[in-house]
């Protein structure tokens, strides 16, 4: 009986971990706003817009991350959980993009931050 009461006990903390492990910002409005051109564009370019992935000659899965056009198409403004692009890099369950090895958190955290401020196509100075 205490097997199994411990084992329950472990299993309900683990579950409670599990749920606990997102990435999100209490307020990303109160934080300063992300700049596509000058911050998110870049991660795109240099880590998924390359030839064998993501680039428009070779659109892996039909996907072409190289313009605010294209990266748009797999996003929604204001809802990173809900954005295929965002999935893509922070999914534990599946395949993480890029293949090579994960985004840096600073890098996540940018693209979280745009998706959440409207994903915008802005540019700052």
């Amino acid at each position: 009986m205490t097997k199994i009461f411990f084992k329950i006990i472990g299993l309900s903390a683990f579950v409670f971990l599990l749920a606990s492990c997102t990435h999100s910002v209490d307020n990303p409005e109160n934080i300063q706003t992300v700049c596509f051109e000058k911050d998110v564009l870049p991660i795109f370019q240099t880590n998924c817009a390359l030839s064998g992935c993501h680039s428009s000659s070779s659109a892996e899965e039909g996907i072409v991350l190289d313009s605010y056009q294209n990266i748009i198409k797999h996003v929604k403004p204001n809802s990173a959980k809900d954005s295929p692009v965002y999935e893509a890099i922070t999914d534990s369950w599946g395949e993480i993009m890029p293949p090579n090895g994960p985004l840096s958190k600073e890098n996540r955290t940018a693209i979280f931050l745009w998706i959440e401020q409207g994903a915008k196509n802005n540019s700052c100075k």
